[in-house]
């Protein structure tokens, strides 16, 4: 909360969160609107968190900017049965022609949880497509490296390895730029990479278009969360 009071951001998205956080935010937080729905468990009912409140993905908004929360859309992903069913969540400004999409994808390395991931993420990629005449931004745990099979379906071709997605990502060690990477000394840097921000390396990433200038971005660190988040200052 206090990093909302001192940013002042557009939009954060979140995920693994619970309805009265939200809620809490929502009426601590004046100027902004949260976005929240709860995911279904694996057995199809409401996914709870460790105290009695829903558990989902959310979206917070700033007022002054025309999200109207109320006609927040979340889209399944088709997660199998036994699987939480997972969702995008997008909220959207007519007037100004934004979208904001939070997610939250399949966790496990094992094949069976690899693949559905797999599948939730090229169901996210036509997701993004259907607001195709907007400006979209997508934040979410994506449960993956960079570099992997799930992430290809985001990043721009021009970052290569695979990569058939159409944003940039905006903690890229390139910045602005598009590209395979760099060298440094012996080292290769590829742009698909980033700041840690889990136990388990880069999985938080934000995407915004290629047309979008990016002025900085950071990974932080949160005292009450195992992740960290992504942070971005852009212009457009």
């Amino acid at each position: 909360m206090r990093s909302v009071e001192d940013r002042r951001p557009a939009f954060v998205t979140i995920q693994e969160a619970c309805r009265d956080w939200n809620d809490r935010l929502e009426n601590r937080l004046p100027g902004y609107s949260v976005a929240f729905h709860p995911v279904r468990g694996g057995d199809g009912t409401t996914a709870r968190c460790k105290h009695p409140s829903d558990f989902g993905n959310a979206v917070l908004v700033r007022d002054d900017l025309g999200f109207d929360v109320s006609r927040a859309v979340p889209h399944d992903l088709g997660s199998p049965d036994g699987y939480e069913k997972r969702e995008v969540l997008c909220v959207r400004s007519e007037s100004r022609r934004i979208v904001v999409c939070s997610t939250y994808l399949t966790v496990g390395n094992d094949d069976e949880p690899l693949r559905v991931r797999r599948q939730e993420a090229a169901k996210v990629k036509g997701i993004l497509a259907d607001y195709a005449g907007d400006t979209r931004f997508l934040g979410g745990d994506f449960n993956d490296d960079p570099l992997s099979a799930v992430a290809d379906n985001f990043y721009h071709p021009n970052y290569e390895y695979g990569a058939h997605g159409e944003f940039k990502e905006a903690d890229s060690p390139c910045g602005n730029e598009v590209k395979r990477g760099f060298r440094v000394w012996v080292a290769w840097i590829p742009c698909r990479s980033g700041e840690s921000t889990h136990d388990q390396g880069k999985i938080d990433l934000l995407f915004v278009p290629p047309a979008v200038h990016l002025d900085r971005a950071d990974a932080t660190h949160a005292t009450h969360s195992d992740h960290d988040p992504l942070w971005a200052g852009v212009q457009f």
